[in-house]
């Protein structure tokens, strides 16, 4: 339990911004596109910087400094449109909540091979995970507010699933050591 601890942390925070982005979902876009943008924008300059104040040029350096370019300009359009970084913030999001729910599911049948209690309930989180990953999938071009909103509803029910099945996780670990 003890060496879970930061899993089980972790999880209850990405569910708490679930919530948190489902009930603010608007107000949620316009900051997290403001957040993104700056990351990139802080990032590419210490990668530039790092880049000069390293000793040796690589061969690559000019391919560097483009590519650092790239991303302040991605960092700028993503800073300044938010419903473009809605669209494909939601397609990376849901096929990471997809993918994440078929590798729950697979928790869950072996919670059932194990014969741990409750088994189906990761099973069930695992399926509705999939349909709004799914749901979320087919209308990423919509309105960001419904698609914040089905994507924080993925989150909480991701995060949900993170705690099952790293509590069954647990279970079956000590299954198998007996």
């Amino acid at each position: 339990m003890k060496k879970r601890l930061p899993y089980y942390i972790a999880y209850i925070l990405t569910l708490c911004l679930g919530v948190f982005l489902f009930s603010n979902a608007e107000q949620s876009l316009e900051i997290l596109s403001k957040i993104i943008g700056v990351v990139c924008i802080i990032y590419a300059i210490a990668r530039t910087i790092s880049m000069f104040v390293a000793k040796k040029r690589e061969a690559l350096f000019t391919l560097g400094i483009i590519i650092n370019i790239a991303i302040v300009v991605l960092g700028v359009l993503i800073m300044t449109n938010s419903f473009g970084l809605s669209a494909i913030l939601g397609l990376i999001i849901a096929i990471y909540i997809l993918l994440d729910a078929l590798w729950k599911l697979r928790i869950a049948f072996a919670a059932k091979k194990f014969s741990l209690p409750h088994w189906y309930i990761l099973l069930l989180i695992s399926a509705v995970n999939i349909i709004i990953a799914i749901v979320a999938l087919t209308n990423v071009s919509s309105v960001a507010k419904v698609s914040i909103q089905l994507i924080a509803l993925g989150i909480v029910c991701d995060s949900v699933l993170n705690l099952l099945s790293l509590a069954f996780q647990s279970k079956i670990d000590k299954s198998q050591d007996n």
